[in-house]
């Protein structure tokens, strides 16, 4: 990075203010000593015209790094620029409510339910939420967990965030017979162009972090395969409000609305990840 602000006749301070930081953090992050974090990056990669060149470092190496030291997923989540995740049984976990989180801990046979209810969020990195492409069976949607006002509360917070610019959300129709999907839930991470990771969630105790470039593929390709057996975004809205008993409204909107997102990142100004893409094209992956 400070080779191409070198090259580009740039001070420390100049790509600083770009980014919303200080110089001070800016030399640090150059000389090594500090993670600069995707926003950074994204922006140096920006300003410098390295084409992707500086994200796709920065990502190869924070991937290597906190894969060797077993780092939580919650890590990588908050530094992810998109996430594609697929859930069979129950609301994806980024979008729990409290008592909906409670009460699948609680159901966890051998569980400590305090410990797993604080594992159901998704924390972000200072920039914003990543694009989150959530693919949940109709199974999930029907299923109370807990009570009938716990699941209705937590359809009701599905909906909500379904309207964000950056959520998009599929649902697999029960009437569909035949899908890929059956098995367990998927989840891919993807960090920049050619970055992408896979996590596979565990009955009991944290999932499995997946870097090795054929089986992310497989993942990628799992969870293509599972959107395009899913309904698309306006019909998978009006399947929610048939389940929560709500009138059907637009699938995406900006909206003037409280985010339900919100207590989950802070929000620093800067661009946000741009929505997912509905396109079924299969993610590139590189070595990590």
């Amino acid at each position: 990075m400070r080779q191409a602000r070198e090259k580009a006749q740039l001070c420390p301070e100049d790509l600083a203010d770009l980014a919303k930081t200080s110089a001070t953090f800016f030399t640090q992050a150059e000389e090594g000593e500090e993670d600069p974090g995707r926003f950074l990056v994204e922006c140096a990669d920006r300003d410098l015209n390295q084409r992707g060149a500086l994200l796709d470092l920065w990502a190869r190496t924070y991937i290597a790094v906190h894969a060797a030291a077993r780092t939580a997923v919650d890590r990588f989540q908050s530094e992810a620029r998109h996430i594609r995740d697929y859930q069979p049984l129950m609301i994806p976990e980024f979008l729990h409510t409290s008592a909906y989180a409670r009460a699948v801990a609680e159901a966890e046979v051998g569980s400590d339910s305090e410990s797993n209810a604080s594992l159901r969020s998704l924390h972000y990195a200072d920039h914003g939420p990543p694009s989150l492409c959530l693919i949940v069976d109709e199974t999930a949607i029907r299923r109370t967990v807990g009570t009938h006002d716990i699941t209705h509360e937590q359809l009701k917070r599905l909906h909500s965030a379904a309207q964000r610019p950056h959520v998009s959300l599929h649902i697999i129709a029960r009437t569909t017979r035949r899908h890929p999907g059956l098995r367990a839930p998927a989840r891919t991470l993807t960090f920049g162009r050619r970055r992408t990771i896979a996590y596979a969630d565990h009955a009991t105790g944290p999932g499995a972090l997946i870097t090795e470039p054929g089986r992310v593929q497989d993942y990628c390709d799992l969870l293509a395969a599972l959107q395009g057996a899913a309904l698309p975004v306006d019909d998978s809205l009006a399947l929610l409000d048939d389940a929560i008993g709500t009138p059907k409204r637009r699938a995406i909107t900006t909206g003037s609305g409280p985010d339900p997102l919100a207590p989950h990142y802070a929000g620093r100004t800067g661009a946000p990840a741009p929505p997912w893409s509905s396109e079924k094209s299969r993610e590139q992956t590189s070595p990590v």
